[in-house]
């Protein structure tokens, strides 16, 4: 992908794993990338690190947000508005384990739901105005393939009743990638990538989700030169868990 002057990127749980790797990629194409963290130190980390991978340290800033408090995300999505008046992806990456003991957040919700998925759709709504500015705007969101083998609980989301762990990740994916089709004005074509890419001849080859190439992918998707009207926001569905997704 050739470089890409005056285009904004905000990518959530970027401190390390996938979400650095793709900040990474964006900078090095001469995008303006805000690293999200969940704290001051992780985020300084990224960043500091980012420079001296040789990323020009005027296109990398960072933004933190404690996704276990969503009033922690809707004063980093206003700082952003304020600061980045037009933004042209917001890379929805950031994801935790569900713990082994089922957790409820201040905010009433179970932790792995409300990090995974409603911080996420709420950080993109409250950032409905800069993702729409400038034509072409897109959302990622990067999901597990996990959200194959889930069900949304709609009568006990918080699965009080009967919590396993890896059923509250599950479904927060599957949450995560429904919401992947809902429309707005920052709207993409980029189809939900599974275990493999397409070819040219339409043949699934490769794997988009190791640690080393989901970045690849993603930047990719970045692309807004790509984008045609009326299209998906898009997802990237992955096999890789929280653990490569930093919170």
């Amino acid at each position: 992908m050739s470089s890409s002057p005056s285009r904004t990127a905000l990518v959530t749980g970027a401190s390390s794993g996938i979400g650095w790797e793709t900040a990474r990629l964006l900078a090095e194409r001469n995008w303006t990338v805000i690293v999200h963290a969940p704290d001051i130190a992780s985020g300084q980390s990224a960043r500091e690190r980012l420079i001296a991978a040789g990323v020009d340290a005027s296109l990398v800033h960072t933004a933190v947000a404690d996704f276990a408090r969503l009033d922690a995300v809707r004063s980093m999505a206003s700082a952003i508005a304020a600061a980045y008046p037009a933004i042209d992806v917001l890379v929805n990456n950031a994801a935790v384990a569900a713990p082994e003991r089922h957790t409820i957040t201040e905010d009433g919700n179970e932790l792995s739901f409300q990090v995974n998925f409603l911080a996420a759709y709420l950080l993109t709504r409250e950032l409905t105005a800069p993702l729409s500015a400038r034509p072409g705007g897109r959302v990622i969101n990067v999901s597990s393939s996990m959200h194959r083998t889930a069900s949304i609980q709609w009568n006990d989301l918080n699965r009080t009743r009967r919590y396993s762990r890896l059923a509250a990740y599950a479904q927060s994916q599957l949450a995560l990638t429904v919401f992947a089709h809902s429309t707005g004005a920052y709207t993409s074509v980029s189809e939900p990538f599974q275990r493999g890419h397409r070819s040219g001849d339409g043949r699934l080859s490769g794997d988009p989700c190791r640690t080393d190439e989901a970045p690849r992918r993603l930047s990719e998707m970045s692309d807004v030169s790509t984008l045609q009207p009326g299209g998906l926001v898009g997802y990237l569905s992955c096999s890789t868990g929280p653990a490569s997704r930093a919170g």
